[in-house]
């Protein structure tokens, strides 16, 4: 048996690892489109400072145009989270995946943090009109 030398040996691995990388970037999004490995709003909220980028599925309830943005408002079960685009936001009663960057706003009053997470939206990835 012949064994390959170390340099394709290293190669080979590296090549390897680069495309599990990359498959699994790209999965990410397919899977979202699935409705596989969404993120729920109530996980969000209670603890948004341990995610940085969710996927998310909800419906819009409420939005608004603001200065070269929108937001809207997706609620899934008895939660909602404003999102900040800088798309037209969706009509309200659609269904929404998206792709979004868990922000954080601190809102201290008397020593209290009474803060808000919100998502910016990177990536619709489907929208369903009402």
């Amino acid at each position: 048996m012949r064994s390959l030398p170390h340099s394709s040996l290293s190669k080979g691995i590296l090549a390897g690892g680069l495309a599990l990388t990359l498959s699994l970037a790209t999965g990410c999004s397919q899977l979202a489109r699935l409705g596989l490995g969404l993120t729920s709003i109530e996980a969000i909220k209670a603890q948004p400072k341990d995610y940085s980028t969710v996927y998310v599925q909800g419906t819009v309830t409420n939005r608004a145009g603001l200065l070269g943005t929108s937001v809207y408002e997706l609620k899934q079960g008895d939660s909602a989270i404003w999102v900040l685009t800088k798309q037209p936001a969706p009509e309200i009663g659609a269904t929404v995946r998206l792709a979004g960057k868990v922000q954080y706003q601190n809102i201290v009053i008397s020593s209290v943090d009474l803060g808000q997470a919100y998502l910016e939206e990177i990536e619709r990835v489907s929208e369903r009109k009402p």
